[in-house]
């Protein structure tokens, strides 16, 4: 009896292979590597491939848990610098929330509800509210809010979650609320101003625990509010002497109560009565969050960069960036430089990406009649788009007082001549709406904003994606909650 030949098979799937077959038929396993080395011999013993048992199985499980972990982490790292760099991923998820705060006054039931973010009808659930809010603000992770009543003397602190009243915080200070912010899960901070027109009389910070629900600081400047802005530190103030126009200042206080400033040489601020008129200077401020640096503009061909942590400051000339269109323009409509004296200009400013600051506001101007009576006109200052590390300037659109950046784009509203004009990063025109119409810029959320026309007070939901109106809503307007931090200084 002749012995049988062992069949030759497959070391993966066990298949029988053609003696001298480079790879399985089944499964492509490779059988010969190279000439003299083999993975598995014909005809003989098969080498017993590894058998992956618990213990390697777990190994591989937290390889695959590890590789994710740091793929979530570089997703997140990412998303984070687009963020930090004033970029925002159009049409992405999450960029229509499905709902918005908002403060509603039916006859004096004043209401902190929901609103559905699109139709912008009430939803289920609010809360009552005693008094006006002249403010409010989140805390980081949105699941509180802090409401300002009793004319700015009470903090009232809320759950969203559930809708109800968690404490009241009494201020301790004198003023019309300028901002309000909460920072930091254990931090807010108020800045409080006389009420009334202009930089005048002086002006106090409060910080409040939000933990221990009580005021750990208050910092009272003997100056006036020209504007007020943020970091991550705390408030930073623009201030003005209190009953004169003069060297403008700039201050923080951090939210241990700690206070830093510096006089700026080279921009006035304030306000002073000669003659029965009030003249005012009210610059703009922008911050960089991320280096701590400030922006301040006063007249378009200079502005003031301040350190805010070694506490320098530079002057730096701006250089017009004009195209063709825009130079025969300006000799038939004259920038604010060739008018006749200004009794008033003001400026504010938003930062928009690292290095970029949007700069609008208004100019002021009073007539003497033949009767000795006065009569006050303003014109808008236009629109402005600053590169501080280029030094250069940009003109948008010459006719809108107000600017608002939402969704990667610049808003411009015109209140005279009418509409809602979108601009792209780069300056393009991306739409126009609501022609004709008196607009007025009331907030964004994600895709959409929320824009005013007079008359008829209508609000309308403007969807940034698609360029055009979804919903109209006539009557009174609730008020909207849709940013975290509220200055209604500006």
């Amino acid at each position: 009896m002749e012995p049988v030949a062992a069949t030759p098979s497959c070391p993966r799937c066990r298949a029988e292979v053609r003696a001298g077959a480079g790879r399985c038929a089944r499964c492509g396993f490779a059988l010969l590597d190279a000439p003299g080395r083999r993975r598995g011999r014909l005809g003989g013993r098969p080498r017993t491939p590894r058998r992956v048992g618990r213990r390697t199985g777990a190994l591989a499980a937290a390889v695959r848990l590890a590789v994710a972990s740091a793929a979530l982490v570089a997703i997140a790292v990412l998303a984070a610098e687009m963020l930090r760099s004033g970029e925002s991923i159009r049409g992405g998820i999450g960029d229509r929330p499905p709902s918005l705060l908002a403060i509603a006054d039916d006859g004096g039931d004043r209401r902190l509800l929901r609103l559905d973010s699109s139709s912008l009808r009430p939803l289920p659930r609010s809360v009552r509210l005693d008094e006006p809010a002249e403010g409010w603000a989140w805390d980081p992770d949105g699941s509180r809010a802090a409401v300002v009543t009793a004319g700015a003397a009470a903090l009232r602190l809320l759950d969203l979650q559930r809708m109800r009243t968690l404490a009241t915080v009494r201020v301790g200070a004198r003023g019309a609320l300028a901002a309000v912010s909460w920072p930091r899960s254990d931090r807010i901070w108020l800045v409080l101003a006389p009420a009334g027109c202009c930089a005048r009389g002086t002006t106090t910070v409060v910080i409040v625990d939000a933990l221990r629900r009580r005021v750990i600081a208050r910092r009272r400047f003997a100056a006036g509010l020209v504007r007020v802005t943020e970091t991550p530190d705390g408030p930073v103030l623009l201030l003005a002497p209190p009953s004169f126009i003069g060297l403008a200042e700039v201050a923080t206080v951090d939210l241990r109560g700690n206070v830093d400033s510096m006089r700026l040489d080279d921009v006035l601020a304030g306000a002073q009565s000669a003659q029965g008129v009030v003249h005012v200077r009210r610059p703009a401020i922008a911050v960089d969050p991320y280096r701590r640096h400030a922006y301040v503009v006063s007249v378009r061909s200079e502005i003031v960069e301040v350190d805010l942590q070694h506490w320098r400051a530079r002057l730096h000339r701006l250089s017009a960036r004009s195209s063709l269109l825009e130079r025969p323009r300006d000799l038939v409509d004259p920038r604010a430089e060739a008018q006749p004296p200004l009794v008033g200009r003001e400026r504010t400013a938003t930062w928009l990406e690292p290095g970029v600051i949007a700069v609008s506001g208004r100019d002021s101007d009073v007539l003497r009649r033949s009767t000795g009576a006065f009569e006050q006109g303003t014109r808008p200052a236009g629109v402005q788009v600053i590169d501080v590390r280029r030094r250069q300037t940009r003109t948008l659109d010459q006719h809108a007082a107000e600017v608002h950046a939402a969704a990667g784009l610049l808003l411009a509203a015109d209140r005279r001549r009418g509409g809602l004009t979108a601009y792209e990063p780069d300056g393009d025109r991306a739409f126009h709406v609501l022609e004709n119409e008196s607009t007025e810029i009331l907030a964004s959320a994600g895709s959409l904003a929320y824009v005013r026309t007079n008359p008829g007070r209508r609000m309308h939901v403007v969807d940034l994606e698609r360029g055009r109106v979804i919903a109209t809503r006539t009557g009174q307007s609730p008020r909207l909650l849709t940013t975290g931090s509220h200055v209604p200084w500006d």
